[in-house]
């Protein structure tokens, strides 16, 4: 009975001593993320005590490492190990070593969900979205050798892959495409020799093809062009004003053209447009009607 008295009254002191111990309630408030309730204990009763803050800062550092390491091991998830630094980082008595230390658990954290992702891309097959993330897969993580090794046997089957399906749209003349698809595989992997030469060919095969389809466009207009321009030239100071422009123009139909309406756009020696006379008003560009011209098919019509 004596025995058990002691224990009981033993018990109880060490709690009281331990609860008026302000580096023990300290720990104990950092512990349960009470971060306000922290704070105030150390202004109150940690603060300027040079032993008792040495105290408190080595809780916190070790602390930091343990939270950081659990989190390593997967001893604890991510919203606890933010949780927690965070309480920390929030006293302001560490704040280097609680900032660097959520910047590594972040990095990690999105490494992981990363290599999620990569695993389960890989699995659909999609394997530019997996090697896109088995890239973001950083050297802290566990898997990060295996996310390199995953890059290294499959970039060359994603490349070919590339090659063969832009080749294929190539062969169909449709270059657009083409260039699109190994664009995609250029942002995955922006050095590869293979993949930028191939982009530049089939672009420079694109420019060419537009540059066709624009002559041949040209050419199927002047095929139903009723006027066309025989030659143009400036009449220096037609109204003393500004120089004005004389448009020839030659009727290519069987009939006769009533009245038509040319544009006209001068420039000066350096490529800039010019104003084209008192007609023109404000604009650069002016429009020219002849609303009884009459040109007969085959004639010209302009010179006076």
């Amino acid at each position: 009975m004596l025995c058990t008295v002691l224990i009981i009254i033993i018990c109880a002191v060490s709690g009281i001593i331990y609860f008026n111990n302000p580096i023990s309630k300290f720990k104990s408030e950092i512990i349960n993320n009470k971060q306000t309730e922290a704070g105030e204990l150390y202004h109150n009763k940690i603060k300027g005590d040079s032993d008792k803050e040495e105290k408190a800062i080595s809780f916190l550092k070790g602390e930091i490492a343990e939270i950081e390491k659990s989190f390593v091991d997967e001893k604890i998830d991510y919203d606890k190990a933010k949780s927690r630094l965070e309480t920390i980082k929030n006293t302001r008595l560490v704040p280097t070593d609680a900032t660097n230390s959520i910047i590594k658990v972040n990095n990690l954290n999105n490494s992981r969900i990363a290599f999620k992702k990569a695993e389960e891309f890989f699995k659909n097959n999609d394997l530019k979205n997996a090697i896109e993330e088995y890239k973001n897969v950083i050297s802290d993580d566990k898997n990060y050798e295996k996310a390199k090794e995953q890059i290294k046997n499959n970039e060359k089957k994603y490349k070919d892959q590339i090659l063969k399906s832009a080749e294929e749209f190539a062969n169909k003349k449709d270059y657009d495409k083409a260039i699109t698809t190994l664009s995609e595989a250029i942002s995955v992997f922006s050095d590869d020799v293979d993949l930028t030469a191939k982009n530049e060919t089939y672009k420079k095969l694109q420019q060419e093809k537009l540059e066709a389809e624009k002559k041949q466009k040209i050419e199927k207009l002047k095929g139903v062009q009723e006027l066309v321009v025989v030659s143009s030239s400036v009449v220096s100071d037609y109204f003393n004003i500004h120089d004005e422009a004389q448009v020839i123009v030659k009727n290519n139909t069987n009939k006769v053209v009533k009245n038509f309406t040319v544009g006209i756009l001068m420039y000066d020696g350096n490529g800039y447009p010019l104003k084209s006379g008192i007609l023109a008003g404000e604009n650069q560009l002016f429009k020219g009607k002849s609303e009884s011209a009459n040109i007969q098919a085959g004639e010209t019509f302009g010179y006076n």
